[in-house]
């Protein structure tokens, strides 16, 4: 298990089996983590901008990827596994869109936690895992 300094930790509970989605979660994990420890040090005004932008490229990115990869083994749940990746984008977006037109603030701060990155742990431990079992 890796464990960084605010608590946050990888669990191979929460590998799929495929190493590319893993390390693409691990870097999703990290940034998440890094984001915290900035917060927990009063630095995360300065981060929030850079982890957003990092967040709703990255996001894409991973999501291309873990879609095509459900097409291949022809995971059942594709479906409604895609419409919540559609929808965290476009949570995505909205907090992007806020941090844009208001800066970063304690609310928006607050969101981001909350939203963001509980959706991103509860994805990976609720619906992402169950991917293990198709892989043939």
């Amino acid at each position: 298990m890796e464990s960084w300094k605010n608590g946050l930790a990888w669990s191979e509970k929460l590998n799929t089996g495929d190493e590319i989605i893993d390390g693409q979660h691990k870097t999703i994990f990290k940034l998440i983590s890094d984001l915290v420890e900035a917060q927990i040090k009063n630095e995360s005004k300065d981060k929030l901008g850079e982890t957003l932008d990092f967040l709703a490229n990255y996001t894409v990115e991973h999501f291309e990827y873990e879609e095509k990869f459900m097409r291949e083994i022809n995971y059942p749940d594709y479906v409604n596994h895609k419409k919540l990746h559609k929808d965290f984008k476009i949570t995505i977006d909205e907090v992007q869109d806020n941090y844009k037109k208001q800066g970063s603030s304690s609310k928006l701060m607050n969101i981001l936690d909350k939203i963001v990155v509980m959706w991103v742990i509860q994805h990976i431990q609720r619906e992402d895992v169950k991917i293990v079992g198709y892989i043939m």
